[in-house]
């Protein structure tokens, strides 16, 4: 053990929080929290096993009882509070965001944002009349018929690296408006953001059981999901890791929550206004490095324009500003990890081996010499069978191919195992539309691309996931609905 805290080292005003002490149950081991700018530590957290996850979850059960969830009103305001804690703190927890995941900036600050905002939106949907409660219009005379949506429990939300400030917020959000507990454990890359929540959760007066942290790697992921109890699973991540999720799940029949990702296209009609179509499609397959569950990473193009648009976006890419993340003028920052910044390297190769031609100009001789950049890449001429045209990157990494028949292409994507989502570019909105109609992934966007809107459901088809968070689905998404059928006394 070293001297360092086990809790992180935190930016700012976080570093003045005498209170924030080590917690790390007796005997746990540490975990190094690295800069990916830099490849640098900055931080150690708790490297928790198997025995202190269980040990946390059965101190929750011991405070909370899904039997006698909080009042509605009650639910709202610490929805607010803690919706003012994030948003009073968003610098703070965008620079920290920043420092574990390799977001730039300005872009980590904005999601912070946003998860605050999606607390107040939760906390609004509770005004008013009770929308866990509902009364259908009786099937009989002398009867009377109520529908309530209960808390399902206890849920392990499992996060992923690349989100973890907004993502926290939105399932704390869904969670404590239906009166659910909730234990989270984000990535072992970036865990620190998670904590910082934790602590302002906290100082907003929410309980203990409506928004705890474990830290560690797989095996505490594994444990999470797997206790017995564990009523419930929200997972984001990879498809792999989310079938292993379900299949535990399965043994409890637990409910779960599957967002898993998927292979985005990112479809430009011949019509389409190149001027905005080609900067929307360098930030769709770029932005944060590609590392988003919905990234653009699947540039489809019309053959009559296919040449101009892969050239433009081409140029898009070369013209990014990479550096580190925390400075200014920086547009592309590095990727999480080393490792994932080799496999992303492995895959290009590999197409490049195959036949693949590389449009973009710059190489891995051309990146900063310190943290973990790959350049960004656009590829054509890919393969079919190459990894990189068929399977999620998430990195640098655009695969830029033509299509004839918008139509023909939309049932091809229909038959690939992907169905998050999907980008359709075109001036003509009734050609737009049409091609939306036709695929069946969770989100179309038309003329746009990335808005994840608080206020609709978002999941994916086929192994891109299962179930739905945001708007009233996530309010509903882990209830179970009660009816009584009541008669009058006679």
């Amino acid at each position: 053990m070293t001297d360092t805290p086990i809790q992180p080292f935190l930016q700012h005003p976080w570093r003045a929080r005498d209170h924030w002490t080590p917690r790390a149950p007796a005997g746990a081991g540490e975990r190094a929290q690295f800069d990916p700018g830099t490849g640098e530590r900055f931080a150690l957290v708790a490297d928790q096993s198997a025995a202190d996850v269980e040990a946390h979850i059965g101190d929750i059960r011991t405070i909370y009882d899904a039997a006698d969830p909080p009042a509605i009103a009650t639910r709202g305001e610490r929805l607010r509070a803690m919706a003012a804690a994030v948003s009073s703190s968003a610098g703070d927890l965008g620079d920290l965001d920043a420092r574990c995941t390799g977001k730039l900036l300005s872009e980590a600050v904005a999601a912070a944002r946003a998860g605050a905002a999606v607390l107040d939106y939760y906390a609004a949907l509770l005004d008013g009349d009770d929308p866990f409660r509902e009364e259908p219009t009786p099937i009989a005379t002398s009867v009377h018929q109520r529908i309530d949506r209960l808390p399902l429990g206890l849920v392990a939300c499992i996060l992923p690296f690349n989100f973890p400030v907004p993502q926290a917020c939105a399932r704390l959000a869904m969670l404590l408006a239906s009166g659910n507990a909730a234990v989270f454990k984000g990535s072992e890359l970036a865990q620190p953001p998670l904590l910082a929540l934790e602590e302002l959760a906290v100082d907003a007066g929410l309980p203990r059981w409506a928004f705890s942290v474990i830290t560690g790697d797989a095996e505490a992921g594994r444990a999470l999901t797997a206790s017995p109890l564990v009523d419930g699973v929200c997972f984001t991540g990879g498809i792999p890791t989310g079938q292993a999720v379900a299949a535990a799940a399965a043994r409890d029949l637990k409910r779960v929550v599957l967002e898993l990702g998927g292979l985005t296209p990112f479809l430009v009609l011949a019509d389409a206004d190149l001027d905005r179509a080609v900067p929307a499609a360098v930030q769709a397959g770029f932005g944060f490095q590609g590392q988003a569950c919905n990234a653009g990473s699947l540039l489809l193009v019309q053959k009559p324009i296919f040449d101009e648009v892969v050239d433009r976006v081409a140029a898009g890419a070369d013209g990014l500003a990479v550096g580190h993340q925390l400075e200014e003028a920086v547009t592309f920052g590095p990727m999480i990890s080393d490792a994932q910044r080799e496999r992303v390297a492995e895959l290009v190769d590999a197409a490049l081996a195959a036949g693949a031609v590389r449009r973009t100009r710059r190489t891995a001789a051309d990146m900063p010499p310190q943290g973990w950049f790959h350049p960004p890449t656009v590829l054509t001429d890919v393969p079919a069978g190459a990894t990189v045209a068929r399977e999620e990157t998430f990195g640098p990494v655009v695969v830029a191919r033509a299509f004839d028949d918008e139509l023909d292409v939309a049932r091809e994507l229909n038959r690939s195992p992907y169905g998050l989502a999907a980008s359709v570019w075109s001036a003509d909105q009734r050609r737009a539309r049409r091609l939306r109609d036709a695929l069946r992934v969770g989100v179309v966007y038309v003329n746009c691309h990335g808005a994840i809107p608080r206020n609709a459901p978002w999941g994916g088809f086929r192994l891109s996931g299962t179930g739905r968070l945001y708007g009233r689905d996530g309010l509903y998404a882990f209830t179970e609905a009660r009816q009584s059928y009541e008669q009058e006394a006679s």
